[in-house]
């Protein structure tokens, strides 16, 4: 309708979508009720295969509609969907044999990384000292059997912006000057210098190995060790 439509219709009409959404979300968020049937899905063993892939689905588009509302209330819906258990449904997104369920889940991974990395971190390193499988553990091992180019590129980009100590998001920025108290609630604790240089060296001592497995193989494959001695000839003349 773009087409045929005059500017002045056309603005209010986005005007109109933009604070539906608002609202949609603004309802989601503050519905404890509907959020905890929402992932009760997940870890209930009764629950149809169908019913959480749709689950999966509708956090997916949740997610991309936050894209488009103001950082708070896109922070405060994050907040409440890890509190729910998100990053659970996310390892169960990824490992789904369905490759529109991955593509979802790995959207809804990006999109946490780039409005909050510190956040993403600050969660990732809490399983590590609860000596739970951290999802940096989930990404690389999911990274090294995926098939699809897309999920793998994603998967691949939220582990470099997770491993970036210079990776922050401008709209939490924006909010942390806004908004000092409400982002120290979203974060909790303080995350300094040595939580992000204990999260690199706990990677590289771990995950990183197995991250890093297939190249150091290369090492001992007698063809690929023929192919780098085999000397090159000259196919001119």
């Amino acid at each position: 309708m773009a087409r045929i439509l005059d500017d002045a219709t056309f603005s209010v009409l986005n005007s109109l979508i933009f604070f539906h959404q608002v609202d949609i979300v603004n309802h989601i968020q503050s519905n404890i009720a509907f959020l905890t049937e929402l992932f009760s899905i997940f870890s209930s063993p009764d629950a149809d295969e169908q019913r959480k892939k749709d689950a999966v689905l509708f956090i997916s588009n949740c997610s991309a509609v936050a894209k488009n509302i103001q950082a708070q209330s896109r922070a405060q819906l994050y907040h409440n969907l890890i509190q729910g258990g998100l990053l659970d449904v996310l390892t169960f997104a990824l490992r789904h044999p369905d490759a529109a369920v991955r593509v979802a889940g790995s959207d809804v991974l990006v999109a946490l990384i780039d409005h909050d990395p510190v956040m993403m971190r600050t969660y990732i390193f809490k399983a590590i000292n609860e000596k739970t499988k951290p999802l940096t553990e989930t990404l690389i091992e999911l990274l090294l059997v995926e098939v699809d180019l897309g999920v793998k590129a994603q998967m691949a980009d939220a582990i470099k912006v997770l491993l970036d100590p210079n990776a922050s998001s401008t709209s939490m920025d924006i909010l942390g000057r806004t908004n000092g108290d409400f982002m120290a609630k979203m974060r909790g604790p303080a995350t300094g210098g040595n939580q992000m240089e204990n999260f690199v060296q706990d990677f590289y001592e771990g995950p990183a190995k197995r991250l890093f497995k297939p190249l150091k193989d290369l090492e001992h494959c007698e063809s690929c060790a023929w192919c780098l001695n085999f000397p090159l000839r000259s196919t001119v003349g």
